[in-house]
């Protein structure tokens, strides 16, 4: 069984290449990544298959740039992560 880890983001779109190269690097030392898509709006609450892949990980990684950290997506994330009592690694890109 591989160590799951959910990727929540907030970055440009200039800065997706090092979110997926994050990604791919994981996968070679047989970490499965979970990176979910933003076609939903934090209004309405965050989607079972998004709460499902956390509750599922193993670990959540926050990639996010300085303004980033402020985006309901991530919050919504972070929100319910704790409520599975993940353990959160914290990294912010410029």
């Amino acid at each position: 069984m591989s160590f799951k880890v959910f990727i929540s983001y907030s970055l440009l779109p200039k800065e997706f290449a090092a979110l997926y190269a994050v990604s791919e690097e994981a996968a070679k030392r047989g970490i499965t990544c979970f990176i979910p898509d933003r076609k939903w709006m934090p209004d309405d609450g965050l989607p079972s298959r998004i709460s499902a892949q956390l509750k599922d990980a193993d670990a959540v990684l926050v990639i996010a740039s300085e303004n980033g950290v402020h985006y309901d997506w991530l919050k919504k994330e972070l929100e319910t992560a704790i409520t599975f009592s993940k353990k959160k690694i914290v990294f912010l890109a410029d």
